[in-house]
């Protein structure tokens, strides 16, 4: 997710307009559960909101820490594979593009990304070589 300022709330007494800081519309996340996302259309709505999501997380994980990120009405999921061995040699295979889902969960995969500028190809494949050895990053 290059780019977004992510968040952890910890703490109810948070301010909906320091959010304004980060994101708007933010949307809560509860801790790795993808069907905890809530969207803050309505200042008013926000305590509500992040109680509920709050209250999901702590359920099922046993910790109600809120991941809370800029809402993107109509995002594209696009991916680089990259294998690297151990010598340090480390490539990509270019990008495809995941935004075809269901419930999060990637239905199609179509390569290369459609309508991706060459420029923004290259950024993102060259971006995802160097995150991969800045790591150590060793596979496929």
């Amino acid at each position: 997710m290059i780019g977004l300022q992510n968040v952890t709330v910890n703490n109810l007494n948070i301010e909906y307009f320091q959010l304004t800081m980060y994101c708007l519309p933010p949307v809560l996340q509860c801790c790795a559960v993808l069907q905890g996302m809530r969207i803050v259309h309505d200042p008013k709505d926000f305590d509500s909101l992040l109680e509920s999501c709050k209250s999901e997380s702590k359920a099922a994980f046993g910790d109600d820490k809120v991941l809370v990120e800029k809402f993107v009405d109509t995002p594209r999921h696009v991916e680089v594979q990259v294998f690297a061995d151990k010598e340090g040699n480390t490539i990509h295979l270019f990008e495809r593009d995941c935004s075809v889902q269901r419930r999060h969960q990637k239905i199609i995969e179509e390569a290369p990304a459609p309508g991706l500028r060459p420029d923004v190809r290259e950024r993102i494949c060259t971006a995802a070589v160097k995150a991969a050895k800045a790591v150590g990053y060793v596979g496929a």
